[in-house]
């Protein structure tokens, strides 16, 4: 019985670690104060360079393109401001990813042309630790700290971010309708499908005219009058379920005020679904989250053949 209760412990003890170094993987940067810190990438075909500056007196993300023939470099333009606490969470997170120690150069001399970057990093004190990669970066580092730059920024700077974390996801949809007697056909290509307003880890975007986004693309579509159609919407390599609330469907008129508005499904998480719909009518679909995300997707049934 005792070896059991120790076996028990020691099995709560090592649950105990692990979950509080998870918690604990992002640790306080105690450092030198950071005033600034400059990233830059050039393109060794054609010359394209970027610089990113993030400024820690300032509290502002501003950046600048050129090319190196220019004859005059442009100045750098302010796209982005943050708060005291976004940079507090930035100062750790790179910290915590290693961005701030590493090594001098990174060169991989078996690529002809490619790229570079180089990170200087500007302290209170006056002193500055510079990085420089040649066709090679520390990829695990970037990766980490790809959101991190972000989520700071609002744009992708270095690194690979994860799939979705800029745009919204999608369900698969599909149209389906039978050809003849025998055959049911289905193909996502009768129209055009368009996202419109949505609000999606810390992006957004308000106000699409959903008439118009349709006007756009209508000669895209290939519907006929005398046939019927359904839509079909299917999760499969859906990865966001944990996330998902909900699903709706709404039907308009074919006109700039969107008339005639009808909620024609409404759910939470589904497998598939068919949904009848009618020509020369506008469909929203919105998929909502949890965390009070939301993207919506638009096409119309425009018919182009009588």
């Amino acid at each position: 019985m005792k070896k059991i209760v120790a076996f028990i412990v020691m099995c709560f003890t090592c649950f105990t670690l692990v979950a509080c170094g998870t918690m604990n993987s992002i640790k306080e940067y105690n450092g030198t104060k950071i005033t600034k810190l400059t990233f830059t990438t050039v393109e060794y075909m054609g010359g394209k360079t970027v610089d990113h500056v993030i400024d820690f007196i300032e509290n502002s993300y501003s950046s600048v393109g050129y090319f190196k023939f220019d004859e005059e470099e442009p100045e750098l333009e302010v796209k982005k401001v943050f708060t005291d606490e976004e940079e507090k969470v930035f100062m750790d997170s790179c910290y915590s990813y290693g961005l701030f120690n590493l090594k001098d150069s990174y060169v991989n001399n078996n690529v002809d042309d490619g790229g570079g970057w180089n990170l200087t990093i500007d302290f209170e004190d006056g002193t500055n630790k510079v990085s420089t990669g040649s066709n090679a970066s520390p990829t695990s580092v970037f990766n980490k700290c790809s959101t991190v730059f972000y989520d700071l920024c609002g744009v992708h700077i270095l690194g690979k971010l994860p799939d979705n974390y800029i745009d919204p996801p999608n369900i698969s949809y599909s149209f389906e309708f039978e050809e003849s007697e025998n055959l049911l056909v289905s193909t996502n290509a009768l129209a055009r499908l368009n996202r419109g307003n949505y609000k999606w880890n810390k992006n957004e975007s308000f106000d699409n005219d959903y008439y118009l986004i349709n006007e756009e693309v209508k000669d895209k579509c290939d519907f006929k009058s005398n046939i019927r159609y359904q839509l079909v919407l299917y999760t499969a390599n859906y990865r966001y379920k944990e996330k998902f609330e909900s699903l709706t469907v709404k039907e308009y008129d074919y006109n700039s005020e969107l008339t005639n508005e009808k909620t024609i499904f409404e759910s939470g998480w589904i497998k598939q679904i068919e949904l009848d719909i009618q020509v020369n009518k506008i469909y929203i679909y919105e998929l909502k989250y949890k965390n009070g995300d939301y993207v919506q997707y638009t096409f119309s049934t425009y018919c182009n053949i009588q």
